[in-house]
């Protein structure tokens, strides 16, 4: 799926696209933060480039997609099959509705899978996650791997509904 997605990229040349893929497929780090943060800016304001050029939000859509999943992984926020699922469906289905129909399938799981996880203190466990902290704890890969929530699922749901509303409507 993830070669489909980069395929299709390649054929509406989002060449900045492709290098974020790269980039996030080796886990090529600059030496500096500040470094890395200017090239993954410089690479969004050539996919925005791409996409006035192209007259389609696509290149940009994917090109910010894949960034945050590779960002969202580096800091251990979600897993590295659930980033490659998230970069291929966008890459295959580069299309707001698809983002926006993944996004709130990963709300929708998420809060069950919390509310299965935390049950009575389920509500204290969210207003806690809502809380504006001055620096969110440090999610370790163990954290995640013993109770993260199972993003993959989330963003299947979303994306089955999805093609559900595309068939039907």
């Amino acid at each position: 799926m993830l070669a489909g997605g980069a395929a299709r990229t390649a054929v509406a040349f989002n060449l900045p696209g492709l290098v974020i893929l790269a980039l996030a497929l080796k886990d090529l780090r600059p030496g500096s933060r500040a470094l890395e943060n200017g090239i993954h800016g410089l690479l969004i304001l050539a996919s925005l480039g791409v996409a006035t050029l192209t007259g389609s939000e696509a290149p940009l859509l994917v090109s910010l997609l894949w960034l945050l999943a590779y960002r969202m992984w580096r800091r251990h926020w979600m897993g590295g099959g659930d980033a490659k699922l998230l970069m291929a469906l966008v890459g295959l289905y580069p299309y707001p509705s698809t983002v926006v129909g993944m996004a709130l399938g990963w709300l929708v799981v998420g809060l069950v899978w919390t509310a299965r996880l935390y049950r009575r203190a389920f509500l204290p466990a969210l207003f806690h996650a809502m809380a504006v902290a001055a620096a969110p704890p440090r999610i370790t890969r163990e954290d995640l791997e013993r109770r993260g929530v199972p993003m993959a699922g989330g963003i299947a749901v979303g994306f089955a509904v999805y093609l559900a509303s595309r068939l039907l409507l």
